[in-house]
């Protein structure tokens, strides 16, 4: 019949094993992913590309989650004689050189050897110019893959061109381009041409001003100088914005609740210039700001109220237009310019890796680059407790070098000395008298223990010859001067254990405090995945190796301190052996010389 106690460890071993099932059936789906056994050795050419978000690049402080990024191809940075003529073959992938990316190829011209494909990348760290994406091509029997959206959650139209792929835009959004003309060449592919008169237009209950704000962000080129023409219109129920060029300058124009009288006008302070292409940026939020190539231009202090508008971009001058998109949020500064440096001529944000020695990217500067807060100081507390063990196997290591030595030294000398050396005031001394100098073995432990022995039997004899009453030593005096040679063995056995207590501390705490940064590091990285809602295996993996870091630097801290403090304690433990022995030796020598 089943006990109480084997019932309960019976339920408890079902509730382990259920919980242990339910942890690797969630941990499964982020540690795995279909497209990890996508890329093989079938892909003859790869690259490794840089998205450089440094200073020197696209200047990007905070990081952009669900980033779209052009790669722009042609003869220098890739091969187009061997990837398939539609570039069906392409695959992006991320830097773990697994994790399949979502792309779609803009335009792929095999004939001319350039092409555009854009990219949706699962972060886009700042200050960061380490090698971020490979490009793979080059394999025949490769299968084109199913259309895939690009646009990030919040983007409700991207337009490049006047016939925008159909998974692109949202349900609900209404385009029209009357008067548009297609097929010319723009930044990024086809743009759509605008002559005079002619807009492109997007209605639906998606193109509106929400709590989080919109933002419009397309690249223009005006066809002549100095127009004076509207450039972009959105307009509802209760407020309206409007972009106008004025002599090639644009002017920011905002009308509705909460505008301010005579506040809702701002002049632009950089002109858009004929057959160059700038990048205009509106962004709708807490306040109406106009941004051109990154940087605001003008700006007006009011909250417009919620409501769906409807979008006109186009004048009555001729521009050309490319990347439209329209988003539901007021973007940030940093995802502005980020854009800016991505679709810009100039194109300061992706480019192909340089080659460089085992074409491997640096990992170790990965993990400290994505090392969270807690991270950093859990490294730098075992920096320093790393530190502090070092020093103390270092003045160990050179303590015990040296005691054993002269200890050595001394019991060469004690040896072949006469009994009369336990009456001297200093043994090896290099002279005698009032003006005798340490001795040459002050450094050992057994001389201390001779020392004291020498100091006690003086003691007693010198008594004994004043009073007259004893010229020898007693069983008593030899029992007391046992008694301290023991209390200088047991002050020398402190001596060497000395600071071995720090050791001990590394050994025990170093793994502790690194597994606690572990722990905590891959909390945070989980519940920033839970934020973002994005478990993409890339997104995950370096917050997770770099929260490893810190049991790695925990380790690294308790290895050596644990040798070493093995080390040390088998000396001292000899060391201590052998100052017990010259105790014995000692006493028996003195019993066999003064005892009475």
């Amino acid at each position: 019949m089943p006990t109480t106690r084997s019932i309960a460890m019976t339920s408890l071993n079902r509730f382990a094993a259920a919980a242990l099932c339910t942890l690797v059936g969630l941990t499964a789906p982020l540690l795995t992913s279909p497209a990890q056994a996508q890329i093989t050795d079938a892909w003859k050419n790869k690259s490794h590309w840089v998205l450089d978000t440094t200073d020197a690049g696209a200047a990007v402080k905070s990081a952009q989650a669900q980033f779209v990024v052009p790669l722009r191809l042609h003869t220098g940075n890739f091969d187009f004689t061997t990837a398939k003529r539609d570039g069906s073959d392409l695959r992006v992938v991320a830097a773990d050189g697994k994790t399949i990316l979502p792309h779609r190829i803009e335009y792929f011209d095999a004939a001319n050897e350039m092409a555009v494909v854009w990219v949706r990348v699962p972060t886009l760290a700042p200050s960061n110019a380490e090698p971020s994406l490979w490009l793979y091509s080059a394999n025949p029997q490769a299968e084109a893959l199913a259309p895939a959206v690009v646009r990030d959650g919040v983007t409700v139209l991207a337009l490049n061109a006047v016939a925008t792929p159909a998974n692109e835009q949202l349900d609900g959004v209404n385009v029209a381009t009357p008067g548009a003309q297609a097929g010319a060449q723009g930044l990024l592919g086809e743009s759509i041409g605008l002559p005079a008169g002619a807009r492109i237009e997007a209605t639906g209950a998606p193109i509106a001003i929400g709590p989080d704000g919109l933002t419009v962000s397309f690249w223009v080129r005006a066809k002549a100088a100095g127009a004076n023409s509207p450039l972009l219109m959105l307009k509802g129920a209760q407020s309206s914005i409007a972009v106008n060029l004025a002599a090639g300058m644009p002017t920011l124009k905002v009308a509705g609740p909460g505008v301010p009288a005579g506040g809702g006008t701002a002049a632009g302070t950089v002109a858009l210039p004929a057959a160059e292409w700038r990048h205009v940026t509106l962004v709708i939020g807490e306040r109406t700001a106009l941004f051109v190539d990154g940087n605001e231009v003008a700006g007006v202090a009011a909250r417009l109220p919620a409501e769906p508008v409807q979008m006109a971009l186009g004048g009555n001058a001729e521009f050309d237009v490319d990347a439209l998109s329209l988003s539901k949020v007021a973007r940030s500064p940093d995802w502005i310019r980020a854009t800016a440096a991505a679709q810009g001529p100039d194109n300061k944000l992706a480019s192909i890796a340089a080659e460089t020695e085992g074409g491997e990217a640096n990992h170790f500067r990965i993990l400290v680059d994505n090392l969270t807060l807690d991270g950093k100081i859990v490294i730098y507390i075992l920096l320093f407790m790393l530190l502090v063990a070092i020093w103390v196997m270092i003045s160990k290591a050179l303590q015990l070098s040296k005691v054993a030595k002269v200890n050595q030294q001394f019991m060469a000398a004690f040896k072949d000395a006469p009994p009369e050396a336990f009456l001297e005031s200093k043994f090896g001394a290099a002279s005698a008298g009032s003006a005798a100098v340490n001795s040459q073995y002050q450094e050992s432990s057994l001389y201390r223990m001779f020392e004291t022995a020498g100091v006690e039997l003086r003691k007693r004899l010198d008594g004994g010859s004043k009073t007259g009453t004893n010229t020898g030593l007693n069983s008593r005096g030899l029992t007391s001067i046992r008694a301290a040679i023991d209390a200088t063995l047991v002050r020398e056995g402190q001596r060497l254990n000395r600071l071995m207590v720090l050791l001990t501390i590394a050994i025990s705490g170093g793994p502790f405090i690194g597994l606690l940064g572990t722990v905590v590091g891959v909390m945070i990285t989980f519940a920033a995945i839970a934020a973002a809602g994005d478990v993409n295996i890339n997104s995950i993996a370096p917050g997770i190796a770099a929260a490893l870091l810190a049991t790695v630097a925990g380790l690294a801290v308790a290895i050596p301190a644990l040798f070493a403090y093995n080390w040390f304690a088998s000396r001292i433990k000899e060391m201590s052996n052998e100052m017990q022995i010259f105790a014995d030796e000692l006493t028996s020598r003195i019993s066999e010389r003064f005892e009475s």
